[in-house]
């Protein structure tokens, strides 16, 4: 009963701490995620918009 006593404070630290580990895991996996996806986001947009605004430049020349 004494080495449960002992080992009980040690295991319950772990258990209460996992939970932080896996919620600060899960929120840098989210702003990673949302981070690659305004990346694609501003690539899709750039390549869909600057040939529109070449065009317009060059109608604009004309």
């Amino acid at each position: 009963m004494a080495a449960v006593r002992r080992h009980l404070p040690q295991a319950l630290l772990i258990v209460v701490k996992l939970p932080l580990l896996l919620q600060a895991a899960l929120i840098q996996l989210l702003i990673v995620q949302h981070t690659l996806l305004l990346l694609l986001l501003r690539a899709l947009i750039e390549k869909l918009l600057l040939p529109a605004q070449r065009r317009d430049a060059v109608f604009r020349r004309r």
